[in-house]
This record gives C-alpha cells, sequence and structure tokens, in this order.
C-alpha cells in the first residue's frame, strides 16, 4: 500500500505557510528524517500539536522512521500534561517554549527508567477527547493510519491537484485524517492557524485556490455568521461535514447551496476508534435523507447488532452500530505498558452508537449505548466529566445532547466555579454549556441517578 509518508513525486509542492513560504515532499521528509536523527531508537515522541509546520515534520518524522507519535493540543492544561507524561513516560517531548519556538526535550526517566516495550505495529496515540485530553489513549498502526487515508481519498476523488487548508487540529481525528488523505495522493496542505472568523484565513484561502473545506457542526454555525455562503470561492470542489450529529435544517442548506454551485457536499460518520472515517452520505442524498450518516466508506462494512451479539438484518430495526475495516485500532491504552499490547480487536468495532439502517442500505443514528456526547468536534465522556468536577471539589451531574453541555449543581455556590471549569480546564464556550441549580438530584431507590428526569427541564 502506498503511504502518506513516502510518495514517488517528491517535487510537487507539500505544504504552503501562510507567509508564502513552501515545502516541497522532498524538503518535508528531508526535515522529517533531520528531526528523526534526535530520537532515540524506537521513541514514543509526545508533540503538543497545533496546525504548524514543527507539527507537521515531527508527525511524519516518527511515521517515516518507525517511532511512536503521541498527539494532544499545545494548549491543553498543564495538569492533564503533566498526568499524560507521568503514565505513559515518553522519551522525548517536543513543545514550545516560552517564546513560543518548539524544543525537543528528553524527559528525565529517558536514559534511567526501566519502561515497557512499544508494539512493533503501534504508530500514533490520540485522545477522543480531543483539546480536553484522557489518560485514555486509542492505539493506532501504519496500516491503519494508511488504510483509512486511502478509503477517504478514493470516496472523496482525490488526486494531486486538491489543496486542503488545515482549519481543524492536527491532534484531532478528523484533522489528522485531512493531512494523511492529502499527502497520500500528493496534494497540498494550505497550513494555518487562523480561525474561520478571521479575515487573514479567508484571505489566504482564497489566495492560495483552496479546493475544499471540512467542518463539526460548529464549524457550519460559524460559515453561517461570516456569510460563507454569499461569497466567491470559484475553486472551491467539496465540502464534508462529521463530529457530530447536524441539524438537519443545516444539512439541507448546504446540500441545496452545493447543489446549486456544483459543489459536492459530504456528511460523514467516524470515530476516533476508527483511525477516523467510517461512513460517508453520498452528495446526492443529502437533501432526500439529511438525517443520515450513508454507507460504509470503501473497504470497510458497516452492521448492526442485538444486545446479544446477534446480526440485525431487518430495515427499521434499532441496534448497536458496529464496524468492520482495515482502518479499526488495536485498542485503548491507559497505562505505558498498554502500549505493548497486541491488537485487541481484529478489525471490528462496537461502536457505541444506536443505528437503524433503510430499504436503501442507508444508516441513521438513533442515539447512544453509552454516556457520552460531542462538542465543536470534540467527544466528552459524561462520567469522566463529573469525576473531574468531583476531583475539583464540585458534585455535579453532567448530561446533554451534542453540541450542549447540561450540568447540575446542587449547591448555588458551585453554579460559577463549574461554569469556570468548563471554560478555564476543558476549554468550552458559554454557548456551548450550562450550569444550573438544583434543590435536589433525583435517583431510584438503589441511588442510580436519573438522569431523563433530571434534564428533562432544562
Amino acid at each position: 500500500m502506498s503511504s502518506f509518508w513516502n510518495i514517488s513525486d517528491t517535487s510537487a509542492t507539500a505544504i504552503v505557510k501562510q507567509d508564502g513560504t513552501s515545502l516541497t515532499y522532498s524538503q518535508l521528509y528531508s526535515a522529517a528524517d533531520c528531526f528523526a536523527e534526535k530520537l532515540a531508537e524506537r521513541s514514543l515522541l509526545l508533540i503538543q500539536a497545533a496546525n504548524n509546520l514543527e507539527s507537521v515534520i515531527s508527525y511524519i518524522a516518527c511515521l517515516r522512521n518507525n517511532h511512536v507519535a503521541m498527539l494532544v493540543s499545545r494548549d491543553m492544561s498543564s495538569g492533564m500534561l503533566e498526568t499524560l507524561k507521568e503514565i505513559y513516560t515518553p522519551d522525548h517531548v517536543y513543545a514550545p517554549n516560552q517564546n513560543g519556538s518548539y524544543e525537543l526535550n528528553e524527559t528525565p526517566h529517558h536514559k534511567t527508567q526501566q519502561k515497557s516495550e512499544l508494539h512493533p505495529d503501534l504508530a500514533v496515540l490520540l485522545s477522543t477527547s480531543g483539546s480536553t485530553g484522557s489518560p485514555k489513549l486509542v492505539r493506532l498502526t501504519r496500516n491503519n493510519l494508511a488504510a483509512n487515508a486511502a478509503d477517504i481519498a478514493e470516496y472523496l476523488r482525490l488526486s494531486n491537484t486538491e489543496r486542503a487548508i488545515t482549519n481543524l487540529p492536527l491532534y484531532y481525528s478528523y484533522g489528522l485524517s485531512i493531512i494523511n488523505s492529502h499527502l497520500l495522493v500528493g496534494a497540498t496542505l494550505l497550513l494555518t492557524e487562523d480561525s474561520l472568523i478571521s479575515p487573514s484565513f479567508w484571505n489566504f484561502y482564497d489566495e492560495y485556490e483552496a479546493t475544499s473545506l471540512a467542518g463539526v457542526p460548529y464549524t457550519y454555525e460559524m460559515l453561517e455568521l461570516v456569510g460563507f455562503r454569499n461569497r466567491v470561492h470559484p475553486h472551491l470542489r467539496y465540502m464534508t461535514q462529521a463530529g457530530g450529529h447536524m441539524p438537519e435544517k443545516l444539512v439541507k442548506i448546504y446540500a441545496q447551496w452545493a447543489l446549486e454551485k456544483g459543489i459536492l457536499f459530504y456528511v460523514m460518520y467516524g470515530q476516533t476508534e476508527a483511525t477516523a472515517r467510517m461512513s460517508y452520505l453520498p452528495p446526492g442524498e443529502a437533501l432526500l435523507h439529511p438525517d443520515s450518516i450513508g454507507v460504509a466508506i470503501p473497504n470497510g462494512k458497516l452492521y448492526l447488532v442485538d444486545e446479544n451479539n446477534r446480526r440485525i438484518n431487518k430495515p427499521g430495526s434499532v441496534g448497536e452500530l458496529a464496524y468492520n475495516g482495515n482502518n479499526v485500532c488495536m485498542g485503548y491504552a491507559e497505562t505505558r505498558a498498554d502500549l505493548a499490547k497486541e491488537d485487541e480487536n481484529n478489525g471490528i468495532l462496537k461502536t457505541g452508537d444506536l443505528a437503524k439502517f433503510d430499504s436503501n442500505g442507508l444508516f441513521y443514528i438513533t442515539g447512544r449505548l453509552k454516556r457520552f456526547l460531542k462538542i465543536a468536534g470534540n467527544r466528552f465522556g459524561l462520567d469522566e466529566l463529573e469525576s473531574q468536577f468531583n476531583k475539583a471539589g464540585i458534585f455535579a451531574v453532567c448530561g446533554g445532547t451534542d453540541g450542549k453541555l447540561l450540568v447540575a449543581v446542587t449547591s448555588a455556590n458551585d453554579v460559577q466555579p463549574a461554569a469556570d471549569f468548563l471554560k478555564n480546564t476543558w476549554h468550552l464556550m458559554k454557548k456551548q454549556y450550562r450550569v444550573i441549580h438544583v434543590p435536589k438530584i433525583p435517583r431510584t431507590e438503589s441511588g442510580k441517578i436519573l438522569y431523563a428526569e433530571l434534564f428533562q427541564t432544562f
């Protein structure tokens, strides 16, 4: 299988920075290999990543030279960062210093502490919770990354003429998949850290003739705020949406607009555990089935199972959505020793989502089997959030839907601290959560919280 870290035509432009400087694939690979020479043999490298050249080079360095990249947000809280270092004992950390310049540092234990081996197939470690981070990481192989990149490139019809802009974070599986799939076909990445609401983002976007735009539901809400559909972007070929359920009304708006403009609009579904993508809705179906996640990606298979793990073959019946493909991760890691584990999934992922399919073979998400939700593309485990609140000295109960976290506290004095905690530690914006004071948490006789009863009046 060809890969995005080793293509044949190295004279093509791989990256264009916002200041106009660029790197060919040959220069990118050379920089990556030079970086790798500074690493110890078969290293675990923690990268505090952003959408900058340093992050891309260090990531490609790991893939080309058999190191393991742990990708986290450059803006991760210092507490969570120290927790990850303590748990996984990386050999090196690549992070910005006080001046903002990136530095490669060996960790204190690097030469003195006995560490478990790294599985030979292990390539990348990602958190399922995006910028907030979590000690629980997804173990991805080189084959996972290359297979998903190839399948994405196939259904999006990518070629070396594409120019993709990096408006989604590199440490987020969706953002990383854009980098992987475009480098796979010899396309160009337009590297920026600017926000969609920044005029300089759109100046860069149009000057270098970007051919695509990707976003989570919140991205599309921002596009509406900046009047995106009223602008002319003559080189825009396709748009994608993933990272959580987008309201059907907004799907229809963009599906209709894209149809009129001759642009391909893809609604997609995926999880970090499947590297990135598991399904896509063919553009022609978005207006007719705006609530569907579509069909399985090439070389993958979606199916439903009941509570006894038996296949459900009847259209309209609800079951847990499962997936089979080469992009399914090896499993999770919660300790350094887990990085030596074999593949625990064998290509099969039970997603935790409830779904159904229709007579046309299109799939629809109907709910969640477990308690988590997505906000701005990042997945939040509600049980983990409650635990983090408790550690901060706040008793809180969490619920909500994709895009809106609901938090109930029993002390009026905890309302503001809870809001501050969500803002400062979890980097949520005010519109993405609501904290209320309730006099009592409803429970069953056995003490289990009645979440539906608690949050039905929010």
